[in-house]
């Protein structure tokens, strides 16, 4: 997964050119498709769960919409303003419910066991108020609270004995793993059977990646993908559908 969606310094051109040329050529192109229809990766089926952004959110994504196209010194769009209204999206507050939501059926349907659970990077909350913490945190909380007796860890980059976590997650010790982007790839561990992403980014990269966390070849597995998506209610789609269209393409 070599290309980047958004490519403000030009790596794509020079990636393709280089592979393209007549002296290198593209080295090997395979796609997750021809990998999945060869029987290389399982199959798997993909389930979305939609939440909406309650009325105070809803009031801030307009108010970064509204700043995004305010041009900075430099010029171009408010790069803060647009990572600003992101984090209102990653972070909605219904999805924390809609997590222990999607537990259940999980739990219901073969068991926790063997799942990853990918929440959004960035603070919780306020972000000048230095008492909140991580929104990964906020739910390994609701998940100790609503499910006694799950064994789940954060994996993060600073995260002592990774290892042994992996293995553990592996032999079905530990049976749910949240992690926000160090499991995205080089990690190979074929039982895992679900994975919930809290939030994808906009990078086709980053959600091919976390795919083939999930899609290794075990059996005949048929691994579960569960992806929450927010849009607006329709209250909020009819008071402005210009943004609200905007929203859902993007989401």
């Amino acid at each position: 997964t070599p290309l980047k969606d958004s490519d403000e310094e030009g790596s794509n051109e020079f990636i393709l050119s280089f592979f393209k040329s007549e002296k290198f050529g593209y080295v090997y192109d395979y796609s997750m498709k021809d990998a999945i229809n060869n029987g290389i990766l399982s199959e798997y089926d993909y389930n979305p769960y939609f939440v909406n952004l309650e009325d105070d959110e809803w009031e801030m994504y307009k108010e970064h919409s509204a700043n995004i196209m305010r041009t900075t010194e430099i010029g171009g769009i408010n790069k803060k303003s647009a990572m600003l209204r992101q984090l209102v999206v990653d972070q909605a507050n219904q999805k924390i419910s809609t997590v222990i939501k999607i537990l259940k059926h999980i739990e219901t349907n073969g068991g926790i066991k063997y799942t990853l659970l990918y929440s959004p990077k960035g603070d919780y909350g306020d972000e000048n108020n230095e008492d909140d913490y991580k929104l990964i945190e906020k739910i390994a909380q609701q998940v100790t609270a609503n499910f006694k007796n799950l064994v789940h860890f954060i994996f993060l980059g600073e995260t002592e004995d990774r290892d042994l976590l992996l293995e553990d997650f592996e032999n079905g010790d530990v049976h749910l793993l949240h992690a926000i982007k160090c499991l995205d790839e080089g990690v190979d561990v074929p039982k895992t059977r679900n994975a919930i992403f809290v939030a994808s980014g906009k990078n086709k990269r980053e959600y091919i990646q976390r795919r083939g966390r999930v899609l290794r070849k075990d059996g005949d597995k048929i691994a579960q993908l569960y992806d929450i998506v927010v849009i607006p209610t329709l209250d909020q789609f009819n008071s402005k559908s210009n943004i609200s269209t905007s929203f859902l393409k993007n989401e």
